[in-house]
């Protein structure tokens, strides 16, 4: 349930510029046994980092409510921690 990851872009963290993704999730707002409508979807924000032995880092910063951030306060210190993101044990 939700909606499937969408592509928004690309960004630069841990030296390497990944894919950025942007994904719906139902939220819980309230019983549930009460009629509604449609579920109402947060939003998540992810990239992955490849890493040292065929794994990888999944770096995530997910918002469950509803109304906008119209100071996109988050999304700020989202994109500031992704440029300080630095992968340990790498081959460089």
């Amino acid at each position: 349930m939700g909606r499937k990851p969408e592509t928004i872009g690309a960004v630069t963290a841990g030296g390497r510029h990944p894919t950025l993704y942007r994904r719906g999730f139902p939220i819980d707002l309230g019983g549930p046994h009460a009629p509604s409508g449609p579920p109402r979807l947060g939003s998540e924000v992810f990239c992955l980092l490849p890493a040292a032995g065929g794994r990888f880092v999944v770096l995530s910063y997910a918002r469950e409510s509803p109304v906008p951030d119209r100071e996109r306060r988050g999304e700020k210190a989202w994109e500031a921690f992704l440029k300080t993101v630095k992968l340990t044990g790498r081959k460089t």
